[in-house]
């Protein structure tokens, strides 16, 4: 993602779409249970929160002296990695809802 307000949205967006059109349909069609989509749901909830913390970190303020095009650098890096790994995390988990949507399918 570009920056993080566009990852925000990505999350919510997708975390939107597997809350309001895959549990219910799962749901409805009777592949999975009430409890278990309840259990889904929480587990969702705590994948997408833990993401949105990865991506909300302050990075420390430069120092006095420092050289402002070398601190940015950095800065820029620290955040493409922890932006990376929040949604390398958030996929994991999202599949794995997914497949247990699909087990109980099959």
């Amino acid at each position: 993602m570009s920056n993080k307000r566009n990852l925000k949205k990505y999350i919510d967006r997708l975390g939107s779409l597997v809350v309001e059109h895959v549990l219910p349909e799962a749901v409805i069609l009777r592949t999975i249970t009430d409890e278990e989509a309840y259990n889904l749901l929480g587990r969702m909830s705590e994948i997408q929160g833990r993401a949105l913390d990865h991506i909300n970190f302050s990075y420390p303020a430069p120092a006095r002296d420092a050289d402002m095009r070398q601190y940015k650098k950095e800065r820029s890096a620290a955040m493409r990695k922890a932006f990376r790994q929040a949604i390398d995390e958030y996929h994991t988990g999202v599949n794995e809802i997914l497949a247990q949507v699909r087990e109980k399918k099959a």
